[in-house]
């Protein structure tokens, strides 16, 4: 496999040096040798060397990671490399080589277990509890209007709920839950216009209509939060941390299964409180609090990889795959299992379409040798590269 290995990434640096002109004998013959009157291997070296293309080959190379991968690559495409001359442009080399392995070890990759499933994006749906107990079960398709007991209305209208108040907030205030399963996120407008947008497996404990000096809800998962500005503070309380806002946009990730409290502010200005500090973001900034020790680092981030989900995408940044496949099983709904501390250590980046099927991710680890992928039916079995 390692002979193999290298064979491949020798190739992929040959076809580079040949496309941005400075390829020699050697790496003619490399690719010769390679093509061997293939005619499936010919169309593919032509597909790569055709520049209209190039561009084609890059965006599909986007889904692979750039970190652990390509200094794994880089490390072998130094050592044998016979190039004369310095590289006419680095960046293009090495995009292109990526691109080239990414091509050419998809074809050598193992074939799929007849088992293999492919997991499926999620869609549109939660659960809704009133306050009187009643259950409402609310899908992409579900239109329906639900009257409160103090007259408020909800209205449920293609998968999206709002709520109408009816004159002043009642003196007992009434509470309401949305939960969303696995796989599923679900949009709310909230009564004082507030939108909330609940990721995969998040409950949100909210008042029908708010009433007193703070607008107060209570979330368990995550969220996007679009605050309507009002004199009155909202407050989102979440795994022991108050996210205390006037008029703004910000994601609170708080799993009850995680370490942290994690809050993205995306405009406006927040502070974190957990009664005894209290921690202000400005825009562009996160706060990461640590449960066990009540600690709270603040920091710089881009603040729109955080709320990506919110446009479809998933996007993750030289993260640990252990906390990758923890964050994409809540919406695939699989199970996993890792079989040496190594794999779960596995740092990549990714671009992925969260409503397609995950697949890409999965060949991602397959053919950069990064880690094998062992499917049975819901479950992927993950084992580092040895």
């Amino acid at each position: 496999m390692e002979n193999k290995d290298k064979h491949l990434f020798r190739l992929a640096g040959a076809l580079a040096a040949l496309f941005v002109g400075r390829g020699n004998e050697e790496d003619r013959q490399v690719v010769e040798r390679w093509v061997d009157g293939d005619e499936r291997r010919a169309d593919l070296v032509r597909g790569i060397m055709n520049r209209e293309r190039f561009e084609a080959n890059l965006e599909e190379s986007r889904r692979y990671s750039s970190g652990a991968a390509w200094r794994r690559a880089r490390g072998r495409l130094e050592a044998r490399r016979r190039w004369r001359g310095a590289w006419y442009s680095a960046a293009a080399v090495v995009l292109l080589a990526v691109a080239a392995a990414v091509f050419l070890s998809r074809e050598t990759a193992r074939p799929l277990a007849e088992e293999a499933v492919v997991f499926p994006s999620g869609t549109t749906g939660a659960l809704l509890t009133l306050d009187d107990g009643r259950v409402v079960n609310i899908d992409k398709e579900t239109s329906l209007q639900v009257t409160e007991r103090d007259g408020t209305t909800i209205v449920v209208d293609s998968g999206a709920m709002g709520y109408r108040v009816a004159g002043e907030p009642p003196v007992a205030v009434a509470y309401n839950e949305v939960r969303t399963p696995t796989g599923m996120e679900f949009p709310l407008t909230l009564s004082d216009g507030t939108r909330v947008y609940l990721n995969a497996e998040s409950r949100l404990r909210f008042p029908v209509s708010f009433s007193g000096e703070r607008r107060e809800v209570e979330l368990e998962g995550e969220a996007f939060f679009e605050v309507r500005g009002e004199a009155r503070p909202f407050v989102a309380r979440a795994g022991g941390v108050e996210t205390v806002v006037l008029g703004t946009s910000f994601n609170i990730r708080a799993y009850g299964d995680e370490r942290s409290v994690v809050a993205t502010l995306l405009e406006g200005r927040v502070a974190l409180r957990d009664g005894v500090g209290e921690w202000l973001l400005a825009p562009g900034e996160q706060g990461s609090y640590a449960r066990a020790t009540g600690e709270c680092a603040v920091r710089p981030v881009d603040a729109n990889l955080y709320a990506a989900w919110r446009s479809g995408k998933f996007i993750f940044r030289n993260e640990r795959l252990e906390d990758i496949l923890s964050y994409l099983s809540r919406w695939y709904g699989f199970a996993y299992e890792f079989h040496d501390e190594e794999a779960r250590g596995i740092e990549l980046g990714a671009n992925l379409d969260r409503y397609r099927d995950m697949e890409p991710i999965i060949r991602m680890l397959e053919d950069s040798r990064l880690a094998r992928v062992a499917r049975s039916g819901n479950k992927l079995d993950i084992y580092s590269y040895k």
